[in-house]
C-alpha cells in the first residue's frame, strides 16, 4: 500500500520513468513502485525445497530444508508430487546432464536454468521405495560434503547409476547392471535425524559394504560404460561434471 510509505514512494518517484519502461508496466500489470516478478514469501520460508542457479556452468541442485531468501537468478523447486531428495538427486544427474545440455537452453558453454527448460525436464517416477534410497544417498552425500570426507566418488557413482536405471531399467536389467534393488537393504536402519557421529559411522558402514570383496557393485559400476557403450557412456561421458 504507497500510502503507507510516502517516502519510499518519494523517492521511488525520481526514477519512474525508467520504473515505467518495464515490461509488466508496459502491460499494466504493476505500477512503477511494484516489484517486478514478486514473489511469495511462502516459497522462501522454511520446508523442503530446491535451490538451482538459472546460469551456470554446471547445473547444481541443491536440496534444503531451510529458510532460504534468494534472488531471481535462483529458481526455487517444490513440489509434492515426487520425493524431493529424489528429485534433487535425480537433477544433479549425468542424464539430466546430458539432457539440458541437448534439450535445454544453452548460452555458449553455460546452462539456461530457467522455467522453460525445468518445466519440460522429462522426469521419471519409480517407486516410492526407489525414491526413498535414492533421496538417502542425496541425504548421505550432503552429509558428506558438509564433514569433508572423501567419500563422495563411491556415493556420486551410486547415484548416478541409480538415476540411470529409473530411466534405463530393462536395458540395464539385461546387462545385470541394476542397483536399487539390491541397494535397499544395505539403507535400512538410516535416520536423517541422528547426530553426526552415528550419521558417519553408517556412512562409512555403506562405503565399506559397497568396496568389499563381496559386492556386486564396483563390478557394475565398471561395466555401465563396457557393457553399454552406444547409451550410458555415452550419457556418462556428455554429462559429466
Amino acid at each position: 500500500n504507497p500510502e503507507k510509505c510516502p517516502s519510499i514512494i518519494a523517492h521511488l518517484g525520481l526514477f519512474k520513468e525508467i520504473m515505467e519502461a518495464r515490461r509488466e508496466n508496459q502491460n499494466g500489470r504493476i505500477s512503477f513502485y511494484d516489484l517486478h516478478w514478486p514473489r511469495k514469501e511462502a516459497i522462501f520460508e522454511s520446508g523442503e525445497k530446491i535451490l538451482v542457479p538459472r546460469k551456470c556452468n554446471i547445473p547444481t541442485f541443491l536440496y534444503t530444508r531451510e529458510r532460504s531468501y534468494v534472488m531471481l537468478a535462483t529458481n526455487i523447486i517444490k513440489t509434492s508430487r515426487l520425493d524431493m531428495r529424489y528429485l534433487s538427486g535425480l537433477l544433479n544427474s549425468s542424464t539430466i546432464r546430458f539432457w539440458l545440455r541437448y534439450k535445454g537452453k544453452m548460452q555458449g558453454s553455460n546452462f539456461q536454468i530457467d522455467g522453460e527448460p525445468l518445466q519440460n525436464i522429462p522426469l521419471a517416477k519409480p517407486t516410492k521405495k526407489a525414491q526413498a534410497s535414492i533421496g538417502i544417498i542425496v541425504e548421505l552425500l550432503q552429509f558428506n560434503a558438509k564433514s569433508l570426507s572423501v567419500m563422495s566418488p563411491v556415493l556420486e557413482s551410486l547415484l548416478d547409476a541409480c538415476v540411470m536405471e529409473c530411466y534405463f531399467r530393462d536395458h540395464m536389467a539385461e546387462r545385470d547392471l541394476l542397483f536399487l534393488d539390491d541397494l535397499a537393504p544395505n539403507l535400512e536402519g538410516y535416520d536423517s535425524e541422528a547426530n553426526e557421529v552415528n550419521q558417519n559411522e553408517f556412512l562409512e558402514r555403506l562405503v565399506s559394504k559397497l568396496n568389499s570383496k563381496e559386492s556386486k557393485f564396483p563390478d557394475r559400476f565398471d561395466r555401465i560404460s563396457t557393457d553399454s557403450p552406444e547409451l550410458l557412456a555415452v550419457i556418462q561421458e556428455e554429462g559429466k561434471v
